[in-house]
C-alpha cells in the first residue's frame, strides 16, 4: 500500500482557499441582504406621478378624511441624496415631504408637513450640507423677497421671490444651521418695506 503525502504548503493553500470561498460566500448574501432592505425601504420611483401616488397615500394614512394632493414640485437639494416634494393639499394648505434616494435610485418618505402661513421655511441637513428651503404661494403679487432670520442664531439672508403663483426657494446654509428648521420670515415689496399677509 502506498501513501501519499501532500506537502505542508499544499495543505495551508488548500486551507486557505477554503476560507476565501466561505468569506466571499458570506459577503455576497450580506450584499442580497442589503439590496433586499434597500428596494423594501427605497420603493418609490423618482418621477412626478409615483412621489405623488405614494405622497397621497402618505397623507392619508389613518384620517378619517380623504384629503386631495397636488404634487407641484419635487427638487433635489444640491448633489445630495434629499429630495424636498412641495404639494398642496385640498387646494388650501401648502405642504413639503422630504425624501431620501437609497442606492437602487429609488426614494423614501423621511416626514413632511403641511399647514401654516402662505410661506413656509424649513432647515434641512443632507448627506452634502445644509439647505435653508421657503415654499409658499404668491396669493399677493406685491411680494418680491423674503427676509429669513433664523430663531436662536445670528443667521439672516434675503431671497427673491420668483413671479410664479407658487415658489420653493433652496438656499445652501453653513453647515450646521440645517438642523435648525424654523425662522421668522418678513415678506418684503419692491421698496423692502415689510408686507404683512
Amino acid at each position: 500500500m502506498v501513501i501519499i503525502q501532500t506537502p505542508k504548503w499544499t495543505m495551508i493553500f488548500i486551507t486557505f482557499m477554503v476560507g476565501m470561498m466561505v468569506v466571499v460566500s458570506i459577503s455576497l448574501i450580506l450584499q442580497s441582504i442589503k439590496a433586499e432592505k434597500a428596494e423594501a425601504k427605497y420603493s418609490i420611483l423618482n418621477n412626478h406621478k409615483d412621489i405623488q401616488r405614494v405622497l397621497t397615500y402618505w397623507e392619508n394614512r389613518g384620517n378619517g378624511r380623504t384629503h386631495l394632493i397636488k404634487l407641484i414640485e419635487v427638487v433635489q437639494l444640491g448633489t445630495s441624496n434629499t429630495y424636498i416634494a412641495f404639494f398642496e393639499m385640498d387646494s388650501d394648505m401648502l405642504g413639503t415631504a422630504i425624501l431620501k434616494e437609497g442606492s437602487n435610485q429609488k426614494l423614501d418618505i423621511l416626514n413632511s408637513q403641511s399647514g401654516g402661513g402662505p410661506v413656509r421655511y424649513d432647515g434641512v441637513k443632507t448627506n452634502h450640507g445644509d439647505y435653508g428651503i421657503l415654499t409658499g404661494r404668491k396669493a399677493n403679487k406685491q411680494i418680491q423677497s423674503i427676509r429669513v432670520e433664523v430663531l436662536n442664531d445670528p443667521l439672516k439672508f434675503t431671497v427673491q421671490v420668483p413671479e410664479k403663483d407658487y415658489f420653493i426657494i433652496v438656499n445652501q446654509l453653513p453647515d450646521g444651521k440645517g438642523s435648525k428648521p424654523f425662522a421668522d420670515l418678513y415678506l418684503l415689496d419692491k421698496n423692502n418695506e415689510e408686507i404683512t399677509p
